[in-house]
């Protein structure tokens, strides 16, 4: 016997473990989930293949000789909840955490499974994210590469000014060369799914930074680009000089060097031959100064472009701690005039 939990019945002292493997759980999952795979990827293509071969005895034999090895390292993962309440949930709330959840239900614990599985949650957020984008208005940051825009969204974070972080919620940071040394960019459903949690439910002015309608692997929903495109903008005027040295810190770093060399190769036919050239050797010969300087002047500064109109606000940013200052009073000011 046990107990099946809807959504909107999760709390925030829940434990939530995830029993897809790992290749699920990384496409998509809850935010705060435990990934704890009954089945590993090349086990849950094992059995699956069974069953698809209508083979269901020995899919189901399969997966318990899979699983069964993991359940006392799974029930330290669920003693450790100290009494809260555990939710396992899988793809559909099908054969994975139906088992799980009566095993562990059998054996005392406060368990429960999520009805409809992930699947539901996607769903629900499918359903609900637009809902949520109404509330939201903008104070949009623009700036050309390297003026540290992300740094200073954090910093109004820092100093309790909500944001919304597209390139994190993204894992990209926007540009061709925006996934270098942070892995694998966010799938469209893990990024839906991270707006929607950075969203609150009352109307709220956050700050934002300004991007093109795809980030890595994710676009951005309609109707929050068109929140972006209406909003108030800021823009940043950085010395190239400042640019410069914020890549270097940025992609000049042990690790990311072939990984950066790989990237730039596919920017040849956007530079020019020759242009390409002076990057890659520059960078061969650590020169990472010179390679940064072309790219903003010869890459970035001709692809993205941003034209101010006259009713943007543009912020001299010589110092980001005077122009966090400045983003400061601007967001006080929109809030005092929207009442």
């Amino acid at each position: 016997m046990f107990y099946e939990i809807e959504l909107n019945e999760i709390i925030n002292s829940d434990m939530l473990i995830d029993l897809r493997s790992e290749i699920e759980y990384e496409n998509f999952h809850f935010p705060r989930a435990i990934s704890f795979p009954i089945l590993n990827t090349e086990e849950r293509k094992i059995v699956g293949t069974l069953y698809d071969q209508g083979k269901t005895r020995e899919a189901k034999k399969n997966a318990i000789i899979f699983g069964a090895p993991k359940l006392s390292n799974l029930e330290e993962l669920v003693n450790s909840s100290e009494g809260s309440r555990v939710i396992f949930y899988c793809a559909r709330g099908g054969y994975r955490s139906k088992t799980i959840t009566s095993i562990f239900s059998a054996l005392g614990y406060n368990v429960f499974k999520l009805k409809g599985g992930i699947k539901a949650y996607r769903h629900y957020i499918n359903n609900n994210l637009n809902k949520k984008i109404e509330n939201v208005d903008l104070i949009t940051i623009y700036g050309n590469t390297g003026s540290g825009k992300t740094e200073i969204i954090h910093a109004l974070n820092a100093a309790n000014y909500p944001i919304i972080d597209l390139e994190n919620l993204a894992n990209h940071m926007g540009s061709s060369l925006g996934s270098v040394g942070i892995g694998t960019p966010n799938s469209q459903k893990m990024f839906d799914c991270l707006m929607f949690n950075a969203i609150r439910d009352e109307k709220t002015l956050y700050f934002c930074e300004g991007e093109s309608k795809r980030i890595g692997n994710s676009i951005i929903p309609d109707k929050f680009y068109e929140k972006m495109l209406k909003s108030k903008k800021v823009y940043l005027e950085t010395p190239l000089t400042d640019r410069v040295e914020r890549l270097v810190k940025t992609y000049a770093k042990d690790g990311v060097i072939d990984e950066l060399i790989a990237s730039i190769d596919k920017l040849q036919k956007y530079i020019g031959v020759e242009t390409f050239k002076n990057i890659k050797s520059s960078i061969e010969k650590k020169d990472y100064y010179k390679a940064a300087e072309l790219l903003c002047v010869k890459y970035y500064d001709h692809n993205y472009r941003f034209n101010p109109n006259e009713d943007t606000i543009v912020i001299k940013n010589t110092n980001p701690e005077n122009t966090v200052e400045e983003l400061k009073n601007i967001y006080i000011n929109l809030q005092n005039s929207s009442k």
